[in-house]
């Protein structure tokens, strides 16, 4: 019995060990439109607002927020409920994750019209160096 305890507990330890090597050479997300999706996703629905925001908002956007205001009162804003934000773009996001984003011809703009991602506006994101950010 102890040996069945025990190869029980070797086979978890391994199979534990091998899920995270897997999932560490995942890499970023951000490095592509699709697993930038649905990171965006699980940042916003696990209320991870200020990860999302240096995350996701592209370099320059950030830079120019971050002149403007203070890091943790623009997350405030953000993600009041008053301001559907945080729904808003969760309701494209996830639309999206379910269809293939137009891309541009040099493949640095992801599109996902808003027809078809049920929002007020085309979802669109672009690469910046390796990364894909939300296009604002």
């Amino acid at each position: 019995m102890k040996q069945l305890l025990l190869i029980i507990a070797v086979t978890l330890i391994s199979f534990s060990s091998c899920k995270t090597t897997v999932s560490s050479s995942k890499g970023d997300p951000r490095l592509n439109p699709e697993t930038a999706v649905a990171d965006m996703i699980n940042l916003l629905e696990s209320k991870q607002y200020k990860q999302f925001i240096e995350n996701y908002f592209d370099p320059e956007t950030l830079q120019r927020v971050l002149s403007m205001y203070a890091i943790d009162d623009f997350v405030e804003n953000f993600a009041a409920k008053d301001s559907k934000n945080v729904e808003k773009i969760l309701v494209a996001l996830k639309n999206a994750q379910k269809i293939k984003p137009e891309m541009n011809s040099e493949k640095t703009e992801a599109r996902y019209p808003k027809g078809k991602i049920n929002s007020e506006r085309d979802l669109a994101l672009k690469k910046v160096g390796a990364y894909w950010y939300l296009k604002t």
